[in-house]
């Protein structure tokens, strides 16, 4: 295989990269390149602020937990039709399993 180099381009076309400028002291001292993180602060303050447990949902869980009808039938038997379809889904193209 023969490369040719294509020299034919004209100066105005070719890409001249910026160069690397040195960083002044002055820049250095005053921190101009160092990120601010307002939002990542607000929201650790938000995440510190939230209890660990809340007891209200606790129990609410406790009350679901006591009821008998919960959950519904009509959302176990859309859950197991998803799983089923999920199931036939993947053995159409695989060997059976043993």
């Amino acid at each position: 295989m023969e490369v040719t180099p294509n020299n034919s381009l004209d100066t105005s076309m070719r890409v001249n990269p910026n160069p690397v400028r040195a960083r002044t002291a002055h820049a250095e001292s005053e921190n101009l390149d160092t990120a601010v993180f307002n939002r990542a602060q607000a929201l650790d303050q938000a995440l510190r602020a939230t209890e660990a447990v809340r007891p209200g949902e606790v129990s609410r869980a406790r009350q679901l937990i006591a009821d008998v009808k919960y959950p519904p039938i009509a959302a176990i038997e859309g859950i197991s039709a998803l799983l089923a379809m999920k199931l036939d889904d993947s053995n159409d193209g695989s060997s059976p399993q043993a």
